[in-house]
């Protein structure tokens, strides 16, 4: 099984909807996908795979496809969230000089 297809790389995803939509802790999400905290917490952090019917929920929720939630494929992303997607973490680079 490829590492986008894994868990974790499925959870990381959701982990980047959330954070992208501007929701600093789960909570929230969980409420509007319709599952306890735990339950979200679990399939950020790869403890188990969300379920189709809640992985349909973020996509309304958030923009994102079926697709990118399971694959990583981006070729279907709205702008929004494909800049998003290739922006470097902060602190990647290091510290940018003027």
């Amino acid at each position: 099984m490829s590492s986008e297809y894994s868990p974790a790389a499925i959870g990381a995803r959701l982990r980047f909807l959330r954070e992208t939509k501007g929701f600093k802790h789960q909570t929230l999400m969980a409420k509007l996908v319709g599952v306890s905290q735990s339950r979200y917490s679990n399939w950020e952090n790869g403890i188990g795979v969300i379920p189709v019917e809640f992985a349909i929920k973020m996509c309304g929720l958030t923009g994102a496809t079926l697709d990118f939630i399971y694959t990583g494929n981006r070729s279907s992303l709205p702008m929004h969230l494909l800049s998003a997607v290739n922006e470097p973490p902060v602190g990647l680079l290091g510290k940018v000089e003027d």
